[in-house]
């Protein structure tokens, strides 16, 4: 629906019902509540809440994983935003939605190493290139486990706009914007 700060509201009722009652917070509200923290722009508070998560006991790691890499590279951290989307992809058989999460971390990852001021000099390029193919063929991954109606957002959205002046993302989203034969 959409309603991310709603959605933000109604998380945080639930985690404080169950510390209440003397539960631990449950890893999968967390992990809502992460994602639902980075659609509003708020990295800082996603982060936390994804590392709260990955220290419960739970079967949304690989979400986890996906969420603080991504709050992690937009918060500029890309070298361990990138180990949580390997992370990610480690922790089950990836489905679409953990290869496309791993694949927006390394597009914004891309993105960051060209202005990260550590690298040696020319060794930022070379990562750049890497880091974009990384995301390009995770994109790829993606799209042949994910039914035509979701792979439509890949297309649009701004966490892939680092990678998507690329022919190559042009051929993908010309190959995989029709039906997976």
């Amino acid at each position: 629906m959409h309603d991310y700060a709603g959605g933000i509201d109604d998380f945080t009722h639930a985690l404080e019902l169950e510390r209440g009652e003397g539960k631990p917070a449950d890893s999968a509200t967390l992990a809502y509540r992460g994602w639902a923290y980075l659609a509003e722009d708020a990295p800082k508070l996603a982060l936390r809440d994804f590392d709260e998560a990955l220290r419960q006991k739970g079967s949304h790691r690989a979400d986890c994983y996906g969420g603080r890499g991504y709050a992690r590279v937009l918060l500029g951290l890309w070298r361990p935003a990138v180990a949580d989307g390997e992370a990610a992809l480690k922790e089950e058989p990836p489905k679409a939605r953990t290869l496309y999460n791993a694949a927006r971390i390394y597009a914004q990852a891309a993105a960051r190493v060209a202005t990260d001021l550590e690298l040696p000099t020319g060794q930022g390029a070379q990562l750049r290139r890497e880091q974009e193919y990384r995301a390009l063929s995770l994109l790829r991954a993606a799209c042949l486990k994910a039914p035509l109606a979701e792979r439509t957002d890949f297309w649009t959205d701004p966490a892939l706009r680092p990678i998507s002046g690329r022919t190559d993302f042009a051929q993908l989203r010309s190959e995989f914007s029709r039906p997976v034969r």
